[in-house]
């Protein structure tokens, strides 16, 4: 996979931005923590030709670079609707990880 598009990640950024568990640092030195996505977009042979976007998407702690959560999700349909799944997944696993404490 590639390092994603600019604009997948400004999806991301806006979707977090939603979510108030979370603040978007101005400075990635000011971060706790570090989002990474990689994508990748493949026509798939069908009746139809059909574009499959597949995301992965890591959070990484900044200063240890170890990995806190990761996920690869795709679609076959368009990249808004990955983002709002990718976020879905980040904040169910949010919510177990608080519950287990």
């Amino acid at each position: 996979m590639a390092p994603s598009s600019d604009d997948f990640v400004l999806l991301m950024k806006a979707r977090l931005e939603k979510w108030t568990v979370v603040e978007i640092a101005s400075k990635p030195e000011e971060a706790d923590a570090i989002l990474t996505c990689q994508t990748e977009s493949a026509v798939v042979p069908a009746k139809v030709a059909v574009r499959r976007m597949i995301a992965e998407v890591t959070l990484l702690d900044r200063r240890s670079q170890k990995i806190i959560w990761k996920t690869t999700k795709s679609s076959f349909s368009d990249r808004t609707i990955l983002a709002d799944d990718i976020l879905e997944q980040l904040k169910q696993d949010w919510r177990r990880s608080v519950v287990a404490y």
